[in-house]
């Protein structure tokens, strides 16, 4: 049971790590731009917005530790819903330069 449950949560735990160090790794370098702050700001709020996949990725994680109680069809449901929603916070993250001509 314990080597089950490592090989689960350790890919999850490292995908949470790498998703917000992927996510931290550019503010350094957008806050040192010669720019106008306001500009680096609204920068700053276009990467941020990357942070909604991450948040629900870890409400995933939550809500699959609490629901796995040897009842498949609703933790897949709920697992197939909010995965879903983490491809779509993500794909909105990336288009959002994009929706600033619009």
């Amino acid at each position: 049971m314990y080597v089950a449950g490592m090989s689960f949560w350790s890919p999850v735990a490292l995908n949470l790590v790498v998703d917000f160090y992927i996510l931290t790794l550019p503010i350094p370098v957008i806050w040192g731009l010669r720019m106008p702050a306001k500009r680096r700001l609204a920068v700053l709020a276009i990467f941020s917005s990357g942070f909604t996949a991450i948040l629900t990725s870890a409400f995933w994680v939550l809500a699959w530790g609490k629901m796995y109680d040897h009842q498949t069809s609703p933790a897949l449901a709920i697992n197939t819903i909010i995965s879903s929603m983490e491809l779509f916070f993500a794909v909105m993250a990336v288009n959002m330069p994009a929706f600033r001509p619009l």
